[in-house]
């Protein structure tokens, strides 16, 4: 069922970012179905295990997209990834002593950062990536 279906409102426009963040709400939804089916911790440990390592790549991924598009407030946008991946470590780490509690706060966090962050912080920069993405082209280092 999932928790989320993507919808263009969510496309920021670089082909690569939105196929990201498709793949960021199917580890939501993956997580938000684990738990509606008791499918168990390991599951849900899973998930987030997978999660963590997807979203680094993405951050650094999108951050030096930003980089070469010479984004303003890219330094804010890189502490916000920092915050995000550090609170998504600590829920983790939560997990897997056995806190009962994680899952439903990890379910509202990545809901949260979904909705907040890629409707706003990444639209809002949806050009400097567009541009910084242009700019990778013509280099094959990304």
């Amino acid at each position: 069922m999932g928790l989320f279906e993507w919808s263009p409102i969510y496309e920021v426009g670089v082909r690569e970012i939105d196929a990201q963040h498709k793949q960021l709400m199917g580890f939501v939804n993956e997580m938000f179905d684990a738990l509606m089916s008791n499918t168990g911790a390991d599951a849900v440990g899973d998930v987030l295990d997978r999660l963590v390592a997807y979203t680094e790549m993405h951050f650094g991924f999108e951050e030096q997209l930003m980089e070469r598009g010479e984004a303003k407030g890219l330094d804010e946008h890189k502490a916000a990834h920092r915050r995000l991946l550090a609170q998504v470590l600590q829920l983790r780490e939560r997990h897997s002593a056995g806190d009962d509690h994680v899952d439903e706060q990890a379910i509202d966090l990545l809901r949260e950062w979904l909705v907040n962050h890629i409707l706003h912080d990444d639209t809002l920069r949806a050009a400097e990536v567009r541009r910084g993405m242009k700019a990778a082209s013509t280099d094959s280092t990304l």
